[in-house]
Parts: C-alpha cells; structure tokens; sequence
C-alpha cells in the first residue's frame, strides 16, 4: 500500500505483514499499532491517531497513533446491503471522517458505492455523493473522487461535510 502523510511531518504509516505500521520520515524501526489481515486504506487524523479499515469487510477503526486495541468508529448497515467502509479520510476538524461504502451485490466493484460522512463524536452519518469512490479532501476545497475510471473534483465544505457544487472533470 502507498504510505500514508502524517499530521505533523513526522511520521510515515504503512501496512506490512498483517500490520498497520508507522515509522519516523528521518528512518528507524517501523512502529506496529495495529492489526490489519487485510487493510482496504488509512488516514492520520490531525490528533495523530489512525483511522482504517483492517479487512475486506466490515467497517472502519481508530488506534492510537502509539497504538493499542483499536475501537470501532463505523459498522456496516447488512440490513441495507453493506459489506465494507474503506479508503477513509478524516477531516481537518478531526471529528468527520469521509469513506466508501461497499455493497454486498457488487462486492469487486465500488462504482455503484456512496462516499458518506459520518461524525466520529455523535456517530451521524450522511451520503455526500453517489456512485463514487476513493474521495480525497484537499485543502483548496475540492473533494476528489472516481466515478468509473475517471477522477472527478466538486467544491466541498468541510466545515459543514457537505459538497458545495456540481463534479467537474
């Protein structure tokens, strides 16, 4: 997997050998905080904890950034076909975190997926876009995302979590 920034410049996170790794940007010994069998995507979050998704299924987690046992932040609905939440990225506010929800009737294919917010503190969650994938903030106020094979940019308050216009290419 490709590494992941840090908050503060400090530190690079990884998956490697069933683990979610960290490692200072200067060189060291890889950190392990969590276990990760089969990782579908992570962010630092501006605390320096991790958000991630440690399997195929199932939803997204929060460790420490020095680790310890990871706490839940989503489950998937199964009553409403959902198999996964990944590729998660959260906020500058650092309570919102952003992600893909994978359907049980497509489960290879994420171009009928949502990209949703959900508060990390309250647990509301809420679709920003349909039939997306792979959604990135940017600090210039785009949200980045896939529709099929084409990247696709869309004003976004993140602020509000709330997309602030129309998808352009």
């Amino acid at each position: 997997e490709t590494p992941l920034p840090p908050p503060d410049g400090r530190w690079i996170a990884f998956f490697s050998g069933g683990m979610l790794r960290k490692v200072p940007v200067e060189g060291g010994t890889p950190i392990v905080v969590a276990k990760a069998l089969a990782p579908r995507g992570a962010c630092f979050a501006p605390d320096g904890s991790l958000v991630f998704a440690p399997l195929y299924t199932g939803g997204l987690f929060r460790v420490g950034g020095s680790g310890g046992e990871p706490v839940a932040v989503t489950s998937v609905d199964t009553a409403k076909g959902e198999r996964s939440h990944r590729w998660p990225q959260v906020l500058p506010d650092g309570r919102t975190v952003i992600f893909t929800v994978g359907d049980s009737s497509s489960p290879g294919n994420y171009d009928g997926s949502n990209i949703e917010a959900q508060n990390l503190d309250s647990g509301e969650r809420r679709i920003i876009l349909k039939r997306a994938k792979m959604a990135r903030y940017t600090a210039l106020g785009y949200l980045l995302f896939q529709r099929g094979e084409t990247l696709l940019a869309a004003a976004f308050d993140a602020a509000q979590a709330t997309r602030a216009g129309d998808a352009t290419l």
